[in-house]
């Protein structure tokens, strides 16, 4: 009855009268589609190709197709005990399958070029720096002194931090150094670095802990990957909770 689609609706409707008597549901695979063609014309030649002759069909007229979907759940129910025993249920074909999937996976993660290396450092690494920055801003307050740097140690102002020139920066490293004297315990000092390295196959963000390699945050994306802003969330819900933790526990 539909323009499109008649076949695919026929067979969801197969399993779906399968799955109401208890069977497991039927695939009719690639490689077997001729052979079901064929059995489907077989009834259609039976049976008249007029659709209310299709709607009168006798059981004996499409016994071929019967048939076929009887096999096709026989081999379905034994499949499922084999899986329910626990023993290998692989196909003769599988390891192509799985190589035309990890072909197809390659293709769509490209590897490193310093095109690409650029892109991520753009896009992931500094929108993540500016979302951390804009997040923490808040209780900058706190402190007496917040330095930013890169990894030459170059200290900038918290305005450099968002300008052309560091935004153009070809390092991919960012440190933040949060500092606060009191009398009576003299200068005590928080620092995180955010950083993005490269790696043939992907680039990984970093949020890392001053002298703490444990406590860190590293999530690795392909290079047709750009951060989320739920992953950036992430990111400043890690680091947030660190200055908290600095804050209640040496500031107060």
């Amino acid at each position: 009855p539909f323009e499109d689609g008649n076949g695919r609706i026929a067979r969801l409707l197969v399993n779906y009268i399968l799955i109401r008597h208890g069977y497991p549901m039927v695939i009719v695979r690639n490689e077997d589609k001729e052979n079901y063609l064929n059995i489907l014309n077989e009834c259609d030649i039976n049976v008249g190709l007029t659709p209310s002759d299709g709607a009168n069909a006798q059981l004996e007229d499409i016994q071929p197709l019967v048939d076929y979907l009887k096999k096709l759940t026989i081999g379905s129910l034994k499949l499922g005990i084999r899986a329910a025993k626990g023993e290998k249920i692989d196909e003769d074909t599988d390891w192509k399958k799985a190589l035309i999937l990890k072909q197809k996976q390659a293709k769509e993660k490209p590897l490193y070029t310093q095109a690409l290396a650029k892109q991520a450092n753009e896009e992931s690494f500094l929108f993540l720096v500016k979302k951390v920055d804009d997040e923490l801003s808040t209780f900058y307050d706190l402190f007496d002194e917040i330095v930013y740097g890169d990894e030459t140690n170059t200290v900038v102002s918290e305005q450099g931090l968002l300008s052309t020139t560091m935004l153009n920066s070809s390092f991919n490293r960012r440190g933040f150094h949060f500092s606060k004297t009191l009398i009576s315990k003299g200068t005590l000092s928080a620092f995180f670095e955010l950083r993005i390295e490269f790696e043939n196959q992907h680039y990984s963000l970093i949020a890392k802990l001053a002298n703490n390699e444990e406590k860190q945050l590293r999530l690795d994306f392909n290079y047709s990957e750009t951060i989320t802003e739920e992953i950036a969330t992430e990111y400043v819900a890690f680091v947030g909770e660190f200055i908290a933790e600095f804050v209640n526990e040496q500031l107060n």
